[in-house]
């Protein structure tokens, strides 16, 4: 885990535009559940993204 510095707000506070650019390059990663991830938009471009999902899928629960 790794600390990232930055004011974080969810993506849907970016423009379509650059939302668009940055779920494609995502989408390119192979990471395809990108609806709710936080970034850091400078200057009106997203810079950092963080708490980004690899799957939609809930984690199966872990018995205690």
């Amino acid at each position: 885990m790794q600390y990232v510095d930055g004011h974080f707000q969810k993506i849907i506070a970016a423009s379509d535009y650059e939302a668009k650019r940055v779920w494609d390059l995502l989408r390119g990663a192979g990471i395809s559940y990108v609806l709710d991830i936080s970034v850091v938009i400078e200057s009106g471009r997203i810079t950092k993204v963080i708490d980004f999902a690899v799957s939609n899928e809930e984690p199966e629960a872990i018995p205690l």
